[in-house]
């Protein structure tokens, strides 16, 4: 990479990496219930990762935290930060591909805001990377769909349910494949993947994940018709994952004729997710907010809305001096 294509990487990572500075330990969310269940994962007794049904949290995202036990926190949240970062942008001018907007323009445009908003922060130190990760594992596995490479895309799926298992909910983007039928094997690539993950745990081990059930919290659309306090079985939890592809399938097949189909069915799919979940935590944003920045990355990138813009700045540079 020229050293003048980098600046843009340097300013927004180093940005990300002194954000990430300022997290003041590991007493915040769940990051002290991951750091033991990740503990526990990377030992010896590691078929008991799963025997508690409330550690619900992907084996690779556990893993992450397990290695707390070895590499000192502050280290590895700036690992996670910038790393995620990263990682987003990547996804992001994947998406977008050749655009008639730099590339720099994008790197700043879209890293700068995901930085200053703190999602990476807020992300990391509530214990759940996941909702940095997965957007961009998603935005990634878009781009591979449009591109025909279904079964990078079914894996790249997959790999985002081992951080959490929402993650299964980007076959979505799998609608946007050439072939209809190819996208079939896109969706077995993501069930490969993300059985392989589990499977070890399911069969050696007292696997509870699926017992578990949450409580509606009352700010929440479930709350109020469900009531406060209800339990939110598993059971509900794949109607509301059934609801969210869905949505982000009918979005991106509507739109798969045009360059905004990726961000759009992701987009959909966060927020039919976030609408039926029942409950709510900060860090929750951070997924949605990581879509609605690449989203408006694609559109203010587009080549209609660049031209639009263009037009508009050579007539208002054709008027005549004191023209209104």
């Amino acid at each position: 990479m020229p050293r003048r294509a980098a600046l843009p990487w340097i300013a927004v990572l180093t940005l990300a990496g002194a954000v990430a500075l300022t997290d003041t330990g590991t007493d915040g969310g769940d990051v002290s219930f991951f750091l033991h269940a990740g503990q526990t994962l990377l030992s010896g007794d590691w078929t008991r990762t799963y025997s508690d049904p409330a550690v619900q949290a992907g084996p690779l995202q556990l893993a992450f935290f397990g290695l707390g036990a070895w590499i000192p926190w502050a280290a590895l949240t700036v690992l996670a930060q910038v790393g995620g970062t990263a990682l987003l942008l990547v996804a992001v001018l994947r998406v977008l591909g050749s655009r008639p907007v730099p590339r720099a323009w994008i790197v700043l445009g879209v890293g700068w805001p995901v930085v200053v908003l703190g999602l990476p922060l807020a992300a990391v130190t509530g214990g759940h990377p996941a909702h940095l990760l997965v957007p961009a594992l998603w935005l990634l596995a878009g781009a591979e769909a449009r591109r025909g490479r279904v079964l990078a895309a079914g894996a790249l799926v997959g790999i985002s349910a081992g951080w959490e298992t929402w993650g299964l909910l980007g076959v979505a983007v799998l609608v946007l494949a050439p072939r209809p039928r190819a996208a079939l094997a896109g969706l077995g690539a993501a069930a490969a993947v993300a059985v392989a993950l589990f499977a070890p745990f399911a069969l050696a081990g007292d696997f509870a994940m699926g017992e578990y059930a949450w409580r509606v919290s009352g700010s929440t659309l479930a709350g109020l018709v469900l009531g406060p306090g209800s339990a939110f079985p598993w059971g509900l939890r794949l109607v509301q994952a059934a609801t969210a592809v869905a949505a982000g399938a009918a979005v991106g097949w509507s739109l798969r004729r045009t360059a905004h189909a990726v961000t759009a069915a992701l987009a959909a799919v966060a927020v039919v997710r976030l609408a039926f979940d029942p409950v709510f935590f900060s860090w929750y944003w951070v997924s949605l907010l990581a879509l609605v920045l690449a989203a408006a990355a694609d559109l203010v990138s587009s080549p209609w809305f660049v031209g639009v813009v263009r037009a508009r700045s050579s007539r208002t540079r054709g008027l005549p001096m004191g023209s209104p």
